[in-house]
C-alpha cells in the first residue's frame, strides 16, 4: 500500500472520529450489534477482528437478496459470477479469491446455520429467510479451519416468532417476478416450526436471438425448520433448505448459443439443484455449555454451453460433517473448544468438444478431521489476550477416467506442456495429496475506555492442496500469515472503526493461462496490504447511515519465469505490450519475473467503497439509499486490457410506505439505477458481471 493511500485514510479516520465526537447527541443510542465471530455472543465493538454484521431490517432496506449483494456492504469485498454459470462464484476478500469455482476449494467459508459448504459452486445463494449475516474479514483457520483463508460468510436463518405469516411480491422490468413467503408455528410451548419459500423469474437482460434473452433468473427455494425445548435447558433444531437454479449464465460471446459438432445449435443450459439437511443440538453439560452440529448436503450441477466449441460438464458433490463443541467460563480465562470431521465426495465429468474430441470423469475424495481451542484470557480489567489453535489433517484422493479416447487428445501441446495424462496415455490416474496442518492465532486487545478498543492481532489460515482441473498435476497447499491492527471505537451515535492488515502469502493457487492452454499452479510468494476505514450511525433521530472505503495494495513477491509469463499474457505479443518497459524479454526471460512482480492480482482493485443512508421522512415513509464502487479491477490472471473492468460506481434506491401500525407495506426500488455497464472481456468476450437498471414494485403484508 503507498504511503500516500495510507495517510488519507488515517487522515480520514481521525478527521470522522472529531466530527463524529463534535455532532453527538442525545436524542438515542446505538443499538447493541450482537455478533458470534469468536463463536460466542460479543459486542462487535468488543471483537478483535474485522466483522461485518447485517440484521434482517438492514439486509432489505439495503436491498441484499443473495450472497452476491454483500459486496454492497463489506468492506474490501469483491463478489464475481463465474463465467459461463449462474450459481458459482468468484468471491475476493482482501485481494484473496477463487479464480476456478468446480474443481478447486473455496478461499472464503460459506456457512449456512453453521454448516460449512465445501463447494464455491452454489455459494451464490439467494438469501430466502436469512436473520442475520456475519462476514468475517482476514483468515479464520482456529476456528473456522481450513479454506477460511480469506474470511468467512456466516448466514443464520431467521429464528421462530410468533405464529403468523409475512407474504412479499415483487414485479419489476424484464418480466422480474418475486414471490417470498415465511410462516410461523406453535405445536405448545415448548416445540414450533417455521417455513419459508421463495420463487423468483425474469426474463434477462441479454439478446441471444431466436433463444431469447438470456442472463435471466430462474430460482426455486424453501426452507423448514423444527425447533423443540426441554426442561433440562437443552435444545434441538432439525432444519432443511433446497434450492433448485435454473438461472441462464450470462456467456461470452456467442451469447446465448454454441455449435456442436453437427454444426446445429442449442440453447445454453445451466441448472443447479442443492440440499440440505441439519441438525443441531445445545444444552448444558456440567460447567460447559456445549453444541453438537451435524449437517448433510448436496450439490448437483448440468451445464451444456459454449467455449469456442460444444462443452458439457455435470458435478455432482455431496458432503457430511460433524462437529462437537463446547464453552466454559472459568473466571479469568474463557475457553472455547471442539472436535471437527468432515467428508465429500464429488464426481465431475467434461467433455470439451463434445463429444467427438476429449473428456474425462473425474471422482474426489476428501475427509478431513481436526480439534481446535480457543482461550480470551482476562490478564487485567481491561487487557485481553486469545490464544487459539487447530490441529488439521486432510486426506484427499483423486481417480480419473478417460471417457472420449483421451490418448493425444485435441490439445496435445497444451497437455504435454504440463505434463498432463494425454501426453503418455496415463489415465486412468489413482492419486493422493494428503496434508497435517495447524492454524493459530494471537490477539491482545486493550480497552481505553468504555467506548474505545485497540487490537493487535497474528493469524494464519491455509486452503487445501488439489489439482489442476486441465493438466491434473497436484497443486500445493496455500498458507497465509496476516498481522492486522485495529481500532474501534464509539462516539456517541456513530460508531468509528479502523483495520489496517499486512498479509503474507505461500503458494498462491492461481489459474495459469500460457500459450498452449491452461492449468493451475501455486506461486511462491504474493503480498498484500491495506487499510479498511468504516463508519455507521444515526445523525439524527430519522437518518442513518454507514460508509467505508478501503486501499489494497498487492503483489507478487516471487514468481518462476513461467509463472511470469502467464501473469503478463498468454502469449509473446501480449507479454510484450504488458511490460514494455523490460526490452529484450525474450532475450532475457528472467526479466519477465522482475516486470511481473508489480502487477496487480485478480479481484483485488486498489480502492472500494460503499455508503448506505435510511431516512425516515415522516412516521410511515422511508427512503434508503445504497452506492458501491471500486477501482479498476483485474478479472483473469493475465494482467492485460482485455481482462480488466473500468472503475465504477452503482447506486441502489427505495422508497417504502407503511402506514403506524398497519401489516402492510409498499416499496418502489431501483437497482443500478444510473444504469453501469459493469463488464468484463473474459473467454471469448464480453462478459457481464452485474445486471443492467431494473425497477419495480415490492408488496408485503402480515398476517
Amino acid at each position: 500500500m503507498s504511503f500516500k493511500s495510507c495517510v488519507k485514510i488515517l487522515f480520514t479516520y481521525f478527521s470522522i472520529t472529531l466530527i463524529a465526537l463534535l455532532s453527538s447527541s442525545s436524542f438515542g443510542e446505538l443499538e447493541e450489534v450482537v455478533v458470534t465471530a469468536e463463536r460466542i455472543e460479543a459486542d462487535l465493538q468488543e471483537v478483535p477482528m474485522a466483522v461485518t454484521a447485517l440484521s434482517t431490517a438492514q439486509l432489505d432496506a439495503y436491498q441484499i437478496d443473495s450472497t452476491m449483494d454483500l459486496t454492497k456492504t463489506v468492506p474490501g469485498m469483491v463478489y464475481r459470477k463465474n463465467t459461463g454459470t449462474a450459481s458459482a462464484s468468484n468471491v475476493y476478500i482482501r485481494g484473496f479469491g477463487d479464480d476456478e469455482s468446480r474443481l478447486t476449494d473455496p478461499t472464503t467459508g460459506l456457512y449456512i446455520d453453521g454448516v460449512f459448504v465445501g463447494r464455491p459452486y452454489g455459494s451464490l445463494i439467494e438469501l430466502v429467510d436469512a436473520g442475520s449475516v456475519e462476514v468475517l474479514r482476514g483468515p479464520q483457520g482456529t476456528l473456522y479451519g481450513r479454506n477460511t483463508i480469506a474470511g468467512a460468510i456466516k448466514v443464520t436463518s431467521r429464528q421462530r416468532g410468533e405464529p403468523g405469516a409475512k407474504f412479499v411480491i415483487s414485479l419489476g422490468n424484464e418480466g422480474y417476478k418475486k414471490v417470498k413467503a415465511h410462516a410461523d408455528f406453535n405445536f405448545s410451548d415448548t416445540a414450533g416450526m417455521s417455513v419459508a419459500a421463495l420463487r423468483t423469474e425474469s426474463d434477462g437482460f441479454v439478446d441471444a436471438g431466436e433463444f431469447g434473452n438470456q442472463g435471466g433468473k430462474d430460482v426455486t427455494a424453501f426452507r423448514a425448520a423444527y425447533d423443540k425445548s426441554f426442561d433440562n435447558g437443552w435444545g434441538l433444531r432439525l432444519s432443511y433448505d433446497m434450492a433448485q437454479d435454473d438461472s441462464d449464465p450470462v456467456p461470452a460471446t456467442p451469447r446465448g448459443t454454441y455449435t456442436t459438432a453437427a454444426n446445429s445449435t442449442k440453447e445454453y443450459v445451466d441448472i443447479t439443484d442443492s440440499d440440505g439437511i441439519t441438525a443441531a443440538l445445545t444444552g448444558p453439560m456440567g460447567e460447559w455449555d456445549m453444541s453438537l452440529l451435524f449437517g448433510t448436503r448436496s450439490i448437483e450441477n448440468y451445464l451444456d454451453g459454449h467455449i469456442g466449441c460444444r462443452f458439457v460438464q455435470s458435478m455432482d458433490q455431496e458432503q457430511d460433517s460433524l462437529e462437537i463443541s463446547g464453552n466454559r467460563d472459568y473466571g479469568l480465562v474463557n475457553v472455547t473448544a471442539g472436535l471437527f470431521w468432515f467428508e465429500e465426495t464429488m464426481d465431475y465429468e467434461q467433455d470439451y468438444c463434445a463429444f467427438s474430441s476429449w473428456g474425462a470423469d473425474y471422482d474426489f475424495k476428501t475427509e478431513q478431521t481436526a480439534a481446535f481451542v480457543n482461550a480470551k484470557w482476562g490478564l487485567t480489567d481491561a487487557l485481553t489476550l486469545t490464544t487459539g489453535l487447530r490441529m488439521m489433517q486432510e486426506d484427499k484422493s483423486m481417480q480419473a477416467t478417460d471417457t472420449n479416447n483421451l490418448k493425444i487428445g485435441a490439445f496435445p501441446v497444451y497437455t504435454c506442456l504440463f505434463g498432463g495424462p494425454a501426453c503418455t496415455g496415463l489415465l486412468p490416474i489413482n492419486d493422493n495429496n494428503d496434508k497435517d496442518n495447524e492454524d493459530f492465532r494471537v490477539a491482545l486487545d486493550y480497552k481505553v475506555n468504555d467506548d474505545l478498543m485497540v487490537y493487535a492481532s497474528f493469524s494464519t489460515g491455509s486452503r487445501s492442496a488439489g489439482w489442476s482441473s486441465d493438466s491434473l498435476l497436484r497443486v500445493d497447499q496455500e498458507d497465509l500469515e496476516t498481522l492486522e491492527l485495529g481500532v474501534r471505537s464509539t462516539f456517541g451515535n456513530h460508531r468509528v472503526n479502523l483495520t489496517v492488515f499486512d498479509s503474507d502469502l505461500e503458494g498462491f493457487q492461481q489459474g495459469v493461462t500460457r500459450e498452449a492452454g491452461f492449468s493451475r499452479e501455486n506461486a511462491d510468494g504474493t503480498e498484500f496490504q491495506g487499510v479498511e476505514f468504516e463508519i455507521s450511525g444515526m445523525l439524527s433521530e430519522s437518518l442513518s447511515y454507514f460508509a467505508f472505503v478501503t486501499s489494497l495494495d498487492s503483489e507478487y513477491t516471487d514468481l518462476d519465469v513461467g509463472q511470469a509469463q502467464s501473469f503478463l499474457g498468454g502469449n509473446a505479443a501480449a507479454r510484450q505490450a504488458a511490460c514494455p518497459s523490460a526490452g529484450g524479454l525474450n532475450e532475457n526471460p528472467d526479466s519477465w519475473r522482475r516486470c511481473a512482480y508489480g502487477l496487480a492480482l485478480k479481484g483485488a482493485p486498489e480502492m472500494t467503497w460503499s455508503l448506505g443512508l435510511s431516512y425516515a421522512l415522516t412516521d410511515s415513509l422511508v427512503f434508503d439509499l445504497q452506492g458501491h464502487g471500486a477501482d479498476e479491477t483485474q478479472n483473469l490472471t493475465a494482467n492485460t486490457e482485455f481482462a480488466k473492468t473500468d472503475p465504477y460506481d452503482m447506486w441502489d434506491m427505495s422508497i417504502t410506505f407503511n402506514p403506524s401500525n398497519a401489516p402492510w407495506a409498499i416499496k418502489l426500488w431501483g437497482k443500478n439505477i444510473t444504469d453501469q455497464a459493469e463488464a468484463a472481456n473474459g473467454n471469448g468476450g464480453l462478459v457481464y458481471m452485474y445486471d443492467p437498471q431494473s425497477y419495480g414494485i415490492t408488496f408485503s403484508a402480515e398476517m
